[in-house]
């Protein structure tokens, strides 16, 4: 049986190979660009992508999506 991966799931397996910020950007942009997600949820995430300064905050920001995507966001650990 095939595995189906969401769009972030192939965008992190990309960013986190990234050796330089711009490539980082590039493939998550296009990764998410090409991508079946509702329009205005992808201009934000573009748009958030491409004022962040530093690979780290790339990634950073990919993995927080995808925590949230998954059910999983820091805002439902607030209680523990």
């Amino acid at each position: 049986m095939k595995s189906i991966k969401s769009i972030l799931e192939r965008a992190a397996e990309k960013v986190f190979t990234a050796k330089s910020l711009e490539e980082a950007k590039t493939l998550f942009i296009n990764e998410v660009s090409s991508s079946k997600i509702n329009e205005g949820d992808k201009v934000r995430m573009v748009n958030t992508v491409l004022e962040l300064e530093s690979l780290t905050r790339v990634q950073s920001y990919l993995a927080n999506a995808l925590l949230k995507y998954e059910g999983h966001s820091l805002s439902k650990l607030d209680n523990f």
